[in-house]
């Protein structure tokens, strides 16, 4: 299911979006402003409300000119803020001042938390859902308060992506296991993640701290190991069994991974009969 957004379409929210939206409102009552988030963790796809400024003006300037508010609020403002921790007031190109923040989560960007959107004219455009600035001071004291809420989203969002990082692992070694002492391959794991290739190297290097070929070597390994300690098979069949046709290749990496040749770690671990 999709909707519809100035800024492009957008799937269904999510559990974890649907959760944010809910705290985003509750915190945004308190300070008098919406609320908005840009998240960067892919499993957090909030309501359409909370995913950008929807006052009327705000709508009516995204309708003939999204490519520019794009640029301010998703290039301009993001990189900004890799700088700028304690967050910033600032007025978009149209007129519109809003209170931009950084949320970290596991020392990262993991979105722009947004409050607003205000008018610090004398007078708000009619008809605009912009509300009026009251002064400096009623900025910055909004934005304190700001920081605190991106601290707390920060924490949410952190949660959802260990959630999801752990998941992926567990996919990711169960898919191994079960594959073990057959012809993997990196477009097969990826198909199964439904990843492509290279994120999907990136993925095993993020999660595991090594290469594709790695896993799946050390995986091939450890069933080696268990079939060597559980069973009396000749070595050269273990290796068939695990993937390798070459008995002497299978005895180097075997080696290399364990220390001891297969014959000496079945010696040494095989079970009583």
């Amino acid at each position: 299911m999709k909707t519809h957004d100035p800024f492009g379409p957008v799937e269904a929210p999510s559990e974890e979006g649907l959760r944010l939206d809910r705290f985003l409102a509750r915190a945004g009552r308190g300070m008098g402003l919406t609320l908005c988030l840009h998240a960067r963790h892919a499993r957090c796809v909030l309501p359409e409300r909370r995913r950008t400024h929807r006052a009327p003006y705000c709508l009516r300037i995204k309708a003939s000119h999204s490519e520019r508010c794009i640029a301010f609020d998703l290039v301009e403002t993001h990189r900004a803020l890799r700088s700028e921790q304690d967050g910033r007031i600032q007025t978009c190109p149209f007129g519109v001042t809003e209170i931009a923040m950084p949320v970290m989560a596991d020392g990262q960007l993991a979105g722009v938390l947004f409050a607003g959107p205000c008018w610090r004219g004398k007078a708000c455009p009619a008809g605009s859902g912009l509300v009026p600035v009251r002064g400096r001071q009623w900025l910055e004291d909004r934005r304190v308060l700001l920081r605190a809420v991106a601290r707390e989203v920060g924490f949410m969002l952190g949660a959802a992506a260990a959630g999801d990082r752990e998941s992926r692992r567990e996919r990711i070694a169960h898919w191994l296991q079960q594959h073990a002492t057959e012809e993997a391959t990196v477009a097969m794991l990826a198909k199964h993640l439904s990843l492509s290739p290279s994120r999907t190297r990136h993925a095993v290097r993020e999660l595991f701290r090594c290469s594709v070929g790695e896993l799946i070597r050390e995986a091939r390994m450890r069933e080696a190991a268990h079939i060597l300690r559980t069973t009396p098979l000749p070595i050269g069949e273990v290796a068939w069994r695990v993937g390798y046709a070459d008995q002497n290749y299978f005895t180097r990496v075997f080696t290399r991974v364990f220390r001891v040749s297969p014959r000496i770690w079945r010696r040494r671990h095989a079970l009583e009969p």
